[in-house]
């Protein structure tokens, strides 16, 4: 704790624990924004979407899938780049 050591350091420390206290004080005042946020979750909120952990499950299952054919697709590039690079190579 070297940082406290210094009197500047300890008097902005000092500062910012202040004005995170009148933050809170003022958050507390109007209630917290944790509160507001949560109050149309599901149903009018465009922003969420309901489902089932079967369907999660489900789409993270189509995810992999998609991402291995990628990496296939992906190998299959690399080795034809190989090749061509190999023939440029020997001309």
């Amino acid at each position: 704790m070297a940082y406290f050591d210094s009197v500047k350091n300890r008097v902005l420390w000092q500062k910012e624990l202040d004005r995170m206290k009148q933050e809170r004080d003022r958050q507390e005042r109007e209630g917290s924004a944790t509160e507001k946020s949560t109050e149309g979750v599901g149903k009018e909120n465009p922003f969420c979407v309901r489902m089932t952990f079967e369907q999660l499950e489900q789409e993270v299952h189509q995810d992999k899938q998609i991402s291995r054919g990628v990496e296939h697709e992906g190998r299959k590039l690399n080795r034809e780049m190989k090749k061509t690079v190999q023939k440029e190579k020997s001309l």
